[in-house]
Formats: structure tokens, C-alpha cells, sequence
């Protein structure tokens, strides 16, 4: 709408000096180009704006031309068109939107198409947009013009054209701020002396060093300002040398604390320092003690005589008063830090004394502050691997917690699941008080399958995950799908090859349709057998003591004993043929079962329906072994037992120490969380979905009654276990990869240590290690559950370092990052029966196996644990890193700095790119994907 021009004359004289001044540098710039002649009368048109109204189109100027709505209107207009357009409808439910026909994969993407072609003739005024934002805009030949602010609006939009608006005003106003600083930058070019010296060089024999110190964490990326400035850093050069120790130099500045940083200082010292070996790190401050905070330190980099000393810290320090004890801990921290250069050294081959004590300081402060627990097992005489005697989160030592940045990502990510399963009771809760609740019972598989994939989908789960969940719920009745799982899902690492029928499986014969007609002498000598057992729920009680918390009303939950028999037909394939369940609790006998005849082809028949039960059965006891033992014990508590004796017996200045760090770092941080909510005796996270939840340390007990260190060494385990040939067991095979590329890497690792078999027995750290973790980790244990006391030679250092590493990193990988596939689909896996198993004679129908299966309420919550703890952390840092997935790499998260440390460590993760390359190779063309031990997909070590 127009408007009239009636600026007055008062206008005039308030702006006129500078409209002039302006007007002038406008022509001055612009005198030679006719697009900039007319741009100040088209910058600011003299109109009035409203919204656009069609019933009204006559009122607005120009809208009869076709250029009257500015080309990025116009693709707004579209794009709202395709946002509310229709796709597709189901029932009452209707699809529409662009976005979702991108997110369902219908399209890969959608977005407007520019305004005609950018190129334009040399002899051809523009004749677009585009071309008319190329020639005067988008190029270096226009820098010292004014931008055409409109036509971007009218182009881009709004938005695009302020950010270039506010870019150009903040790029002018700088113009002599950066005069000024180019002349500083000049001046301070133009003697040798640095700008910033701590210390004075008033002797021409002083030396000068430089440190750099890195500070803060860089994972993940955060954005913030957040400084510490909470005292000063205090250095000390070769502490506790009576020739070459220098003076305390102190650093005061602003180290980053939420990202990764480095402030640079530069002292000249006494030349007579000469190397620098060690390197002591203290903080100091006179602030209150409530407003203080810890620094994390990643390194400290001194720069000496043109070559570079790199001191791998990776600690936090609390600053102490001046008037308190330097030497007491504080906070969780230890009082200071002192941090051996390089590859670090071993004991024995240290030559000064100020080295030695240094090390047994360290050490013996970090001892004090992490103690076995010796009290809950051992008055129960149940069994369980030694574990740090903290119970909660917030007791750990500070070095033993997450970055600060980590762990508050960390919290997020599983308060959002936390608040899915808050929602769910929530609601329940609320009709309970109504009086509008019932039971929620699925009717049918299918209802199951639709649940799962619309809670997902609403809840916002990964898609592929989703994928591969439905792929199970559409093929989980087939014997052969059964016997996938047995070899590449969580639990694979149970089966094992069966050399008699003696036992358990005595007096019970197999049915000859079931093993194509071969008789059980054949069977046995040919290996085709094998069994699953589960042992582990030996004495369990029944559970559901804590299922009215979901679900409103006490539950049983059935704690059975259920063992499963399998068979390598003559196509390679592993099917189920005998599964024994015994209901010890309530006193009943054992009652088998067995695949129907081939020719009963309905799956509704009742055989069928019996052997599905049973199956069912089976895979639900089996869960709690997976759950409580597999996971748990081996992936999480025995980590938990290698990682403290680390820690209390090697000091940061062993080479191993530095190995074996970025493995070990998550682990206890991990397990003291699970302690205070996942585990803890009593009401737990396993007790609301598990039968076996509600005793917990009677599955732990009865899982590590059976457990040696063999199991933990993958080709003895292959081999014990007999399964070498077994067809398709990908979890066996991957693993073993993953054995051999590590137990290499280590080798290397160990070679650039020890020169020979004698310094391994010389080394007093590493033998204390090995005897701390047998007798306090193990302790009561049989013989120590075989782990060694000692280590005579390099060869089986190396097999107990793959043990160590192979063990947090990968096993836990292949146990933890498949729940959601195979546990989301309730009636695969069944998280507990609310109906007692079978008997011999029982007629098993429909209704009964879905009156068996979990509430609504439980299969919710198991499928948000599952998903929740079956993700990866925000935090991970995996073998190999991948940029377009934000996943950070192996390389740069270690201590063992050393230029042939770091080789070998290369060298390692070209290896695992190589395996990568294997097993994307094997799984192509395959229905079912086994990528979970893919090395881009294995964290370092259980974060979070």
C-alpha cells in the first residue's frame, strides 16, 4: 500500500550533515555501476505493509506483476503447500508432509531450486536474481562495496539477509581494531624477546622453556565459555633433584574447562635443568571453599633446546590453600601430580633416586583413596568378583568420575529415557485412581509387532534399529531364526558342544525328525550336537516381588530351570530339537519337548503351539542368564576387578598403565552407577522385568560358581567350548578377529617395554597388579577363578592384556549393543512368565502363551531399557572414529605418547580398518546384518 512522502524539513536538518557524507562515499564507490545507481531508492521503498489477503490483491502495488512475490516467498509458500499435502491414509490416520516422505526414505531430499541459471553473457546485463548476486555480490571484486541487503532479502529471506546485514556492520566496525592489532603484532616482531615471560632473563646461561597446557575436554564438542580462574597453576620441573630441580612457576590464566584448550608460557631457567624427565603439577588458591572448582588436565607439552617433552596428565587437580597440607587429597583429587615424559619407565630401570620416590608417592596417595570392598560378599558368602568400595556415583575419587562436559550429556541421555518410563507409570497410575485401569494384554502377535513399531517411531528411536527389531518379530517362530540367535544374538557366547547324554539330558532320546533320521551314537561322534544351559537360575526364587510398580497388581513371576539341545543339519543350519524345563520352586518334575512331526504343517496346531511355549519358555530364563550374567558379571564386574588393580598397583608412569588407561578409564565410573540403580539388592531395574530381579546376588553367585579366567581368553574358550565348527557363528569368528589384531598390538606394545622375559619378573609394579587382582579381586574364589598370581614372561603378559582390553571393549560390545533388536519384540524374548510353565500333559493354546507374556507396562519398560542402555553413550570414543557419524577414533584419548607408542597404535587401527572392510564384505546380500563388532561400531571401553 502506498504512502505519501511527507518527510519534513526538521528531518532534513537533524540528518542532513551526515546524509551528505553518505551520499558522497555512497557516489564515490559507486559512480561507475548502474544496479548501484538506483540501489538507496529501491533500499528503502516508501510503503506500507500488511499481510497478504487475495480478496485484497488489488490494493497492493504490483501485484499484477508476476516478480510480485519475491522468490523466497514464493518457496515458502511451497514448501507450507507440501507440508500440508496428503501421501497416504490408514484408517483414521492420515499421513502428510514433505519431511516424512524424506524420512521414510520415498525421497532422499527436498528443497527449492534456484531462480534461473547463474551465468550470464560478458556482453549481457544480469537478467535474474541469481545472476544479479553473482556479478555484484558473490564475488572478491566487490569486497569494498555496499551489499545489495534487499535483493538478498527478496532472494534468501528475512533471516539470511539480516545474518549478512549484521556480518557486514560487525566486519566494518572491526576494520580498526584489526589496524591496531596488526601494528601490535608488528611490534612485538620486531625484537626476540617474548611478549609474555614468567621469569626474567637476567643470566645469559638461562635457558628458555615453553609450556603448553591442555586443558578441558574435546568429547564431545560443547559450546561454552566457561573458564577456570580459580587460582594458579604451579610447575615444577625435575622435583627432588638435588642438580636439576627448577624453582615452583606459576601460571595464572584462563584455562577451558567445558572444551579442549591450551595456554602457552614461556620461563627462562637455569641452562644446568637441562632435560626435562619429570614434571610435578599442583593448583593453588586463595578463594573459599565453597565457589572452587577441579581443572582437568590433558597434557602438558614442554617445549626445550627446539625438541619437544610431551607429559600425558589426563587427571584433575583441586586447588589447596596456601595454609592447608599440600600433600592430603582433596575433594576426590590427589594433592598434585607428579608426570613422567614420554613412553614412561619401569622401576627397575630407573637411575635417580628423585624418579623412584616420585612414583611411590604417586602411588601410595592413590592407593589410600581406592580400597576392595570386603564387607557385603563376605558376610554373605556369596561370590562376586572385588569391586572399588563405593557404592555411589558421587563418592568416586574425582580422576575416576567423567569430564564434567561428558558426564552431563551422559545424564540427559538416560533422563530421557527415565522420563518415557516415568510417563508410562504416570498414566497408569492415574486411571488406577479413576478407576479406568485394566490389564493391558496384547491380543496377538501382531498387536505386539504394531506396538513396537509405533511407540518407537513416536518415542523417536533410531529407524535401523527399528528395521531390524521388525525383521525378528516377523521370522522368530522359525526354528532356524532360533538358532541364529544362539549363535549372533547377545547370549552367544553360552553354547557349547555336547560329548555324552549323560546328565541333565539322560534318559530322554531325541526325536529322529528332528535329526534328520541319524541316530545320538552318530550324532555325538560327528559333533553335531550342542546345548544352552541355564544353571545360573539354580535356587532363584520366583520373581515380581516389585511388579505392582508398573503394572498396578503383585505379580509371579516364574524362575524356572530350562536347557535347550541343538543340531547342525546336514544344510549347515542350527535348529532347536529338545528343551528341558524344571520348575524346582514348586516341586515339579522336568517336562521335555520337542519340534512337531514335518508333516503337521499348521502353526496353530496345538504341537506347534507346545514347542513355540516352550521355546518361549526357554529364551525367558535365558535372558536372565544373558541379563544378570553374561552383561553384567562378565562384561561389566570382571572389567570393574582388572581396572582397580590397575589402578592401585601401576602407577601413571608405567608404560602398561598408559596402555591399558583409555580401556579401563569408564569402567568403574560405569559399574558405581549400576551399583546404586541397576543392580542394587532389593528393588532394582532387573527386578521390574526380570523373574531372577529380585535376587540378584544369588544369579551373580551362581554365575561366577562356574567362571575361570579360560572363558576369558578367546581361543581357549573356542576350543573348550568345542564349537570351532559350528557354520555361521559370526560371533565366534569376529571375535577371534578381534583377538588376533589386539594380542598384535599388544605384543608391540609389550616388545617396547621389555626387552626380555627377566624385566617382566623384575618389574615389582606389574607382579603386585597381578597378585592384588587375584587375591582381593578373586578372592574366595577356587584357586583364584584361575586368574594368575604372577607373570613369568612376555607371552602371557601379552594374553592377559588381550584378555583385559578384548574383555571392556569388544565382549561388552557384542553382549550390550544388540538388546534393542532382539528384546523389543516381546514374545522373541520374553522378559519374565506370569503363568507356571507347562506340564507334560498340558494342552497349550494362544490364549495361554499370550496370558503368559508381560503387561503392556512391563514389555514398555523392558523395550525403553533396552534402548536406553543399548545405545550408544553420547561419550564413546570407538577403535575406529567416523566424522560423519560425530563418533570420535581411539587415536587421541591415550597416554602412551611416545612417537613408537603412538606408531603402534596406528598401526592397530589400520588393522581394525582393514576388518571393517571384512565384515561390511561378508554381510552383503544378508537378510540378517552381524556388523556389532564392525570396529567402528566397538567403543574403547564401556562408558556409559
Amino acid at each position: 500500500m502506498s504512502q505519501e512522502d511527507d518527510e519534513t524539513e526538521t528531518d532534513d536538518e537533524e540528518t542532513g550533515i551526515w546524509s551528505w557524507i553518505e551520499d558522497k562515499m555512497f557516489y564515490i564507490l559507486h559512480r561507475n555501476m548502474p544496479f548501484y545507481s538506483t540501489m538507496r531508492e529501491n533500499f528503502y521503498p516508501k510503503y506500507v505493509k500488511a499481510p497478504f489477503l487475495v480478496k485484497h490483491k488489488d490494493k497492493f502495488i504490483g501485484s499484477d506483476r508476476k516478480d510480485f512475490f519475491t522468490t523466497s516467498e514464493r518457496s515458502t509458500v511451497v514448501y507450507r503447500l507440501l507440508q500440508q499435502a496428503p501421501y497416504h491414509k490408514e484408517g483414521n490416520r492420515e499421513f502428510f508432509g514433505v519431511d516424512e516422505l524424506v524420512a521414510n526414505g520415498s525421497y532422499k531430499a527436498a528443497y527449492p531450486l534456484h531462480d534461473g541459471p547463474y551465468e550470464t553473457d560478458p556482453h549481457d546485463m544480469p537478467s535474474n536474481h541469481r545472476q544479479l548476486l553473482r556479478f555484484y555480490w558473490a564475488s572478491f571484486r566487490r569486497w569494498n562495496k555496499h551489499q545489495p541487503l534487499n535483493l538478498i532479502r527478496m532472494y534468501f529471506g528475512e533471516k539470511v539477509g539480516m545474518y549478512f546485514a549484521w556480518t557486514g556492520f560487525y566486519t566494518q566496525s572491526l576494520f580498526i581494531p584489526a589496524i591496531v592489532g596488526v601494528l601490535v603484532f608488528g611490534y612485538s616482531q620486531m625484537g626476540n624477546t617474548p611478549l609474555r615471560m614468567s621469569v626474567n632473563n637476567e643470566n645469559d646461561d638461562d635457558v628458555c622453556y615453553t609450556f603448553i597446557i591442555q586443558t578441558g575436554s574435546n568429547d564431545p564438542k560443547k559450546e561454552s565459555t566457561k573458564k577456570w580462574n580459580d587460582g594458579s597453576l604451579i610447575l615444577t620441573l625435575n622435583p627432588g633433584s638435588r642438580t636439576s630441580a627448577s624453582e615452583e612457576l606459576r601460571v595464572k590464566e584462563n584455562f577451558d574447562t567445558q572444551t579442549e584448550g591450551a595456554v602457552t608460557a614461556d620461563f627462562w631457567l637455569p641452562s644446568k635443568i637441562g632435560v626435562p624427565k619429570l614434571l610435578k603439577v599442583d593448583l593453588e588458591s586463595n578463594m573459599l571453599e565453597l565457589i572452587k572448582d577441579a581443572l582437568f588436565i590433558k597434557e602438558i607439552t614442554v617445549i626445550y633446546n627446539r625438541d619437544c617433552y610431551r607429559f600425558p596428565v589426563r587427571n584433575y587437580l583441586y586447588p589447596h590453600h596456601p595454609i592447608h597440607n599440600p600433600s592430603v587429597p582433596r575433594k576426590g583429587c590427589l594433592p598434585h601430580l607428579h608426570v613422567r615424559e614420554g613412553a614412561g619407565t619401569l622401576k627397575h630401570q630407573e637411575t635417580e633416586e628423585f624418579l623412584i620416590k616420585a612414583r611411590e608417592e604417586d602411588l601410595k596417595t592413590t592407593k589410600s583413596l581406592l580400597k576392595w570392598n570386603k564387607s557385603k560378599y563376605d558376610s554373605d558368602k556369596l561370590l562376586y568378583s572385588g569391586f572399588l568400595d563405593v557404592m555411589e556415583y558421587e563418592q568416586l575419587p574425582r580422576f575416576l568420575q567423567f569430564k564434567d562436559a561428558n558426564y552431563d550429556l551422559v545424564l540427559g541421555f538416560r533422563e530421557s529415557g527415565r522420563d518415557e518410563i516415568r510417563s508410562r507409570v504416570f498414566e497408569h497410575l492415574t486411571k488406577k485412581i479413576l478407576g479406568t485401569y485394566k490389564a493391558n494384554r496384547f491380543a496377538s502377535f501382531q498387536e505386539f509387532e504394531l506396538y513396537l513399531k509405533h511407540k518407537s517411531t513416536e518415542l523417536g528411536w533410531p529407524k535401523e534399529n527399528i528395521t531390524e527389531a521388525m525383521k525378528v518379530a516377523k521370522n522368530f517362530r522359525k526354528d532356524e531364526e532360533f538358532g541364529r540367535q544362539m549363535l549372533c544374538g547377545p547370549n552367544a557366547q553360552q553354547i557349547r558342544n555336547v560329548r555324552s547324554l549323560e546328565g541333565r539330558w539322560a534318559g530322554h532320546n531325541l526325536p529322529s525328525h528332528a535329526t534328520e533320521g541319524k541316530s545320538i551314537q552318530d550324532l555325538l561322534e560327528a559333533g553335531k550336537l550342542y546345548e544352552v544351559t541355564n544353571d545360573i537360575m539354580d535356587g532363584v526364587p520366583h520373581g515380581g516381588g516389585f511388579s505392582k510398580t508398573l503394572t498396578g497388581t503383585k505379580q509371579t513371576w516364574y524362575s524356572i530351570l530350562a536347557d535347550c539341545m541343538l543340531y547342525v543339519r546336514d544344510d549347515g543350519k542350527l535348529v532347536p530339537v529338545l528343551i528341558r524345563l524344571e520348575n524346582k520352586n514348586d516341586g515339579k518334575p522336568a517336562t521335555w519337548w520337542s519340534p512337531p512331526e514335518p508333516e503337521i504343517t499348521d502353526e496353530d496346531h496345538p504341537k506347534h503351539l507346545a514347542w513355540l511355549y516352550a521355546k518361549m519358555w526357554f529364551r525367558s530364563i535365558d535372558l536372565n542368564n544373558y541379563v544378570m550374567g553374561t552383561h553384567y558379571s562378565r562384561g561389566h564386574a570382571i572389567n570393574e576387578t582388572i581396572a582397580v588393580g590397575a589402578f592401585r598397583n601401576l602407577p601413571r608412569a608405567h608404560p602398561i598403565f598408559r596402555v591399558l588407561q583409555p580401556h579401563i578409564q569408564g569402567i568403574i565410573p560405569v559399574n558405581a552407577n549400576a551399583r546404586e540403580v541397576i543392580v542394587s539388592p532389593g528393588k532394582n531395574a532387573f527386578s521390574l522385568f526380570l523373574a531372577g530381579g529380585d535376587a540378584v546376588d544369588k544369579v551373580f553367585h551362581n554365575y561366577f560358581k562356574t567362571f575361570t579366567y579360560d572363558q576369558l581368553v578367546v581361543p581357549l574358550d573356542i576350543e573348550q567350548r568345542g564349537v570351532q565348527d559350528i557354520p555361521e557363528y559370526l560371533f565366534r569368528d569376529d571375535m577371534m578377529s578381534h583377538w588376533e589384531i589386539l594380542h598384535q598390538y599388544l605384543t608391540e606394545m609389550v616388545d617396547l617395554t621389555y626387552l626380555s622375559d627377566e624385566d617382566v619378573v623384575k618389574d615389582v609394579e606389574l607382579q603386585n597388579f597381578f597378585q592384588d587382582v587375584a587375591d582381593n579381586g578373586f578372592r574366595g574364589f577356587e584357586n583364584s577363578a584361575g586368574f594368575p598370581r604372577s607373570v613369568s614372561n612376555k607371552e602371557k603378559l601379552v594374553e592377559f592384556l588381550t584378555v583385559s582390553v578384548l574383555n571392556v571393549s569388544v565382549f561388552h560390545t557384542a553382549v550390550n549393543f544388540q538388546t534393542f533388536t532382539y528384546m523389543t519384540f516381546m514374545p522373541n524374548i520374553p522378559s519374565c512368565m506370569s503363568q507356571p510353565p507347562p506340564d507334560q500333559d498340558t494342552v497349550v493354546t494362544m490364549e495361554l502363551i499370550l496370558d503368559s507374556l508381560p503387561l503392556l507396562e512391563i514389555a514398555f519398560y523392558a523395550m525403553t531399557l533396552s534402548n536406553l542402555l543399548g545405545a550408544f553413550s553420547p561419550i564413546e570414543r570407538f577403535f575406529l572414529g567416523d566424522p560423519g557419524q560425530n563418533r570420535l577414533g581411539m587415536i587421541g584419548e591415550n597416554m602412551a605418547v611416545s612417537p613408537a607408542q603412538e606408531a603402534c597404535i596406528r598401526s592397530l587401527v589400520e588393522r581394525m580398518r582393514g576388518l571393517k572392510e571384512t565384515i561390511d564384505e561378508r554381510n552383503r546380500g544378508r537378510y540378517f546384518k552381524y556388523d556389532v563388532m564392525r570396529p567402528d561400531n566397538v567403543p574403547i571401553t564401556a562408558q556409559a
